[in-house]
């Protein structure tokens, strides 16, 4: 009688045994399609990352695109007051024009400094853009084919702006620290003055 009940033991604890593998196989098996439609994606998007890149990280073919290569996160957005299909963006490693609305990108020179902050246009003259990289106000008088820095090292400065009433006038906003500051120049980015 002792035979049997270690031999019933036995025989229900394979059944068990066998039961929780089966449970476990069905749950495993049922992520199974979703774990493989979500590998084959981001295969896909990785792919053509790759594929769409150059040796030397920069978008491959002409310097026309259907998208603004602009290095990663978009950190401004310009639209030419007098001309609404001319879009400026910029990003962490420069800027692009689109002229027609967006649908195709231009890629601009190569900004010093690399990341653009913020973007702004002057509204008289279209070709000339002003663009804060973190360290200072960059200019622009041919739509963003060179560019110079202007007035002097504004250390943190992270925003600019033309004034809609005269376009000589540009503001920059600056971060120092915990210190927020704005500053204003009067003769087109050449001189500022802190106005807080």
């Amino acid at each position: 009688m002792f035979g049997n009940t270690a031999k019933q033991q036995s025989v229900w604890e394979v059944r068990s045994l066998s039961n929780k593998t089966q449970k476990t196989t069905r749950r495993r098996a049922s992520l199974l399609p979703a774990a493989l439609v979500a590998f084959g994606i981001v295969a896909l998007a990785v792919g053509a990352v790759l594929l769409s890149m150059s040796p030397g990280g920069q978008p491959s073919g002409p310097e026309q695109s259907q998208r603004p290569y602009v290095g990663g996160d978009l950190h401004s957005l310009a639209v030419d007051p007098t001309d609404p299909e001319k879009v400026v963006v910029g990003g962490h490693e420069g800027g692009a024009v689109s002229t027609n609305g967006g649908k195709t990108w231009q890629t601009v020179a190569p900004i010093p400094g690399g990341m653009v902050m913020s973007i702004s246009q002057d509204w008289e003259i279209p070709d000339t853009f002003y663009a804060a990289n973190g360290s200072e106000v960059l200019k622009s008088t041919d739509g963003g084919k060179t560019w110079r820095p202007v007035g002097g090292e504004l250390p943190g400065v992270s925003a600019v702006a033309v004034s809609p009433s005269n376009p000589q006038i540009v503001y920059a906003g600056v971060l120092e620290g915990d210190t927020a500051s704005v500053y204003r120049s009067g003769d087109g980015g050449e001189n500022w003055e802190a106005r807080n």
